[in-house]
């Protein structure tokens, strides 16, 4: 594997703060994957969703990848934490810059991740590629 990033960090469902904080940063590094590698676009790239598998499962936060735009692309498949950065950075640098990808609680214990773009339209890519 060539020069890709996984963010793994231990975190709770319960901290939105810590999952938001590995979107924003993944969105950085998506935008630059996005141009040095020439990735095509997101839903014109062959992806599809696909849940997590654990590689890990004794170790905390470890069944929960952030996989960068480039090795998403690599993999075929993403899930929703790995999709939405790479919409968001894919819609600022078509110019909306504020743009963003979102975690969201959808339950207790369960987090999905948004794109919400500069006019506050929110697209889920996780649905529009297989969920």
């Amino acid at each position: 594997m060539q020069n890709v990033l996984s963010i793994v960090m231990p975190f709770s469902a319960r901290e939105l703060t810590q999952i938001q904080l590995a979107l924003d940063v993944l969105t950085q590094i998506n935008r630059w994957e996005i141009a040095a590698y020439g990735l095509p676009k997101l839903y014109a790239s062959g992806v599809r969703y696909r849940g997590d598998v654990c590689l890990a499962p004794h170790v905390p936060g470890a069944c929960e990848p952030f996989m960068s735009a480039k090795m998403t692309f690599d993999e075929r498949f993403g899930d929703c934490d790995d999709l939405a950065p790479w919409l968001a950075a894919e819609r600022q640098l078509e110019g909306d810059v504020l743009a963003y990808a979102k975690a969201v609680r959808v339950g207790p214990d369960l987090i999905h991740c948004i794109v919400v773009n500069g006019d506050l339209s929110i697209e889920d890519p996780s649905r529009v590629l297989g969920m």
